[in-house]
């Protein structure tokens, strides 16, 4: 009896400390300002009134579940750290930690490691960091790099933009000649805009430094939860999926585990090689002399072979003085599909066939201008290899010449790599730049790209090009009512509708928001635009079923008929856009075709 008396006394107690130290907790403790760059993909971007990239994504897997509410903003990044400094905002994007910056703001534990490159066009000659001063160089405003500019290089005389793809536009035009930043974001914007070819980088993996969030002096205690919470998430997997997602590679932390395991697996190895060595220690003292004996013999007997093996980590193919082949390590033999007993003695003209990707055309071997001009030679960008069976596999390549001790030319040594996971990451990347991230559909970029095109041919051969200009009636009651998540569901359904209505016979975009456009090209008549449209009210009778809702959506179709010598593909949009308005006021779900 007593005990139970004196438990129940322990839980009012508890009780009555839990409620005093709520009822001290105003409603603002558990509001959070979050404000993050703008325009700095991979990690975080603005794009259609809503913020993408890897730091929102980890960001709302941190607060999920907690009880704080998290108001999200984006602007140019010079702003949000001016805001953050100032206790204005409570938490900004992944900022390197500096110690400068650490008297101004607090900082979570680190969530990614970063490094800055130098890029340039590809002529350019920067082959050190002393290279930068004879240079224009551009940064990012309020970037780190603007901070290794200043501190560590010395350098104080340089152009500052408010994003990277500024950067990118001004060395692309001649304003600036090099651009000192983050690696990842760089490259992410000349992959965009496919400058791959005509920027490079010169200099890489420059001042590593770590990156966390930045939050208020004013908000300690988020230091405490985000710590937490990236903890949890590193260890269930859920971080490194995320880092995956947004920067096609593994995190440190994933490559920290792996260290350790392979370390353990070494350290367990390394014991049972020991114990081994000690029961094997007699044999191997009377086999010494004959070990001894055959490895001067075999070094006698493959002394031209050293300076190939040098090279065995990647693919490697040797050749005497004539290009017939003489050595082929396994991952060669695996690569191209030959075996090297198959290979040796035949021309290595014979066994591989390089083409260009572009044209499919064969490309000549760089082993025989080797042989022709005696100096190392690399493969032309966008080669691949064909196979024994046909396969083909984006290579990157070089061949160098073989001289012996007394500087006589005996062969040549080709090295080659599989960059298959490479292309397709560009390719990856591509895509993400040129089609809508939610319906997966060309995006506004794409259309106007592919108009361009089409109006020139069709001018060309005197046809006609026409524009469906789509916009949803009263979309925006659907985002109010049911929330945008309903929303974009429901742009996605949209999208397969309109897809299933027009077929092959039209190009169909999401332009933005709830608009959507279609090319066709080589209409007869307006009649034939008549029936599409027709077509596409009729895939809008039935109602979307958004999260159990019943949604009776319809749209309003603007539609531009342009032949002969046609309008820029300006005013052929315009001329939709000035259709569809029509359609609105004639009391929407309905069609409107204007003639130019």
């Amino acid at each position: 009896m007593k005990r139970n008396f004196m438990l129940l006394a322990a839980a009012f107690m508890l009780l009555y400390i839990f409620s005093w130290q709520y009822s001290y907790c105003s409603p603002s403790d558990f509001e959070i300002k979050y404000q993050v760059d703008e325009f700095y993909p991979p990690y975080e971007y603005a794009k259609d009134g809503d913020i993408y990239g890897f730091d929102i994504e980890l960001g709302k897997l941190i607060f999920n579940g907690s009880p704080y509410s998290v108001e999200y903003s984006s602007d140019i990044w010079a702003n949000v750290y001016k805001r953050i400094k100032a206790k204005e905002t409570d938490l900004c994007g992944l900022i390197s930690i500096t110690e400068a910056r650490k008297k101004d703001i607090l900082f979570s534990n680190t969530v990614v490691e970063t490094h800055r490159a130098v890029y340039g066009k590809k002529t350019l000659k920067v082959t050190s960091l002393d290279d930068m001063k004879n240079y224009i160089i551009g940064v990012q405003k309020s970037d780190y790099a603007e901070t290794v500019l200043v501190d560590h290089l010395k350098i104080n005389n340089y152009f500052t933009f408010n994003n990277y793809e500024d950067c990118i536009e001004a060395l692309n035009s001649g304003v600036i000649d090099i651009i000192f930043g983050n690696q990842d974001v760089i490259h992410y914007f000349l992959v965009k805009h496919q400058l791959t070819e005509n920027i490079v980088s010169h200099l890489s993996n420059l001042y590593p430094a770590n990156m966390a969030y930045g939050i208020s002096m004013d908000r300690p205690e988020l230091v405490t939860y985000i710590n937490s919470r990236l903890l949890e998430l590193k260890k269930s997997g859920a971080y490194e999926r995320i880092y995956e997602k947004h920067f096609h590679r593994h995190s440190n932390y994933y490559q920290e585990i792996e260290r350790k395991r392979n370390l353990t697996v070494f350290m367990i190895a390394f014991i049972f090689i020991m114990v081994f060595i000690g029961v094997s220690q007699y044999i191997i003292h009377k086999l010494k002399r004959a070990v001894k004996r055959a490895t001067r013999d075999l070094q006698k007997e493959h002394e031209w072979l050293s300076v190939t093996l040098s090279s065995i980590g990647d693919a490697v193919i040797a050749t005497d003085e004539k290009g017939d082949v003489s050595f082929m390590n396994p991952t060669a033999q695996e690569m191209t599909g030959f075996k090297e007993d198959e290979a040796l003695g035949k021309p290595i003209s014979k066994l591989l066939n390089i083409i260009n990707n572009v044209n499919g055309e064969e490309v000549q071997l760089p082993v025989q201008t080797v042989i022709i001009e005696k100096k190392t030679v690399e493969l032309a960008n966008n080669s691949s290899l064909i196979t024994k069976d046909g396969k083909k596999i984006p290579i990157s390549d070089s061949a160098a010449p073989i001289y012996s001790k007394s500087d006589e030319f005996i062969g040549v040594v080709m090295v080659f790599r599989d960059i298959t996971e490479k292309v397709e990451t560009e390719k990856a990347l591509y895509h993400q730049a040129y089609h809508d991230y939610l319906t997966n559909l060309p995006n506004r970029r794409s259309f106007v790209d592919k108009l361009d095109k089409s109006r020139y041919a069709c001018e060309l051969e005197g046809n006609s090009i026409s524009v469906f200009f789509i916009d949803l009636d009263n979309f925006k009651s659907v985002n109010d009512s049911l929330g945008h998540g309903a929303g974009d569901t429901l742009l996605y359904e949209v999208g397969l509708r309109l897809s299933h209505s027009v077929g092959d016979i039209g190009f169909i975009s999401r332009m933005g928001g709830d608009e959507f456009a279609i090319l066709i090209e080589n209409a007869a008549n307006t009649e034939e635009l008549r029936i599409i449209a027709e077509n596409i009210l009729k895939q809008f009778t039935r109602p979307f079923i958004i999260e159990g809702n019943l949604l009776h959506i319809t749209p309003s179709i603007g539609i531009s008929f342009c032949e002969g010598r046609l309008a820029t593909s300006k005013d052929v949009l315009k001329l939709a856009d000035k259709a569809m308005y029509k359609s609105k006021e004639k009391g929407k779900n309905n069609y409107t075709i204007l003639v130019s």
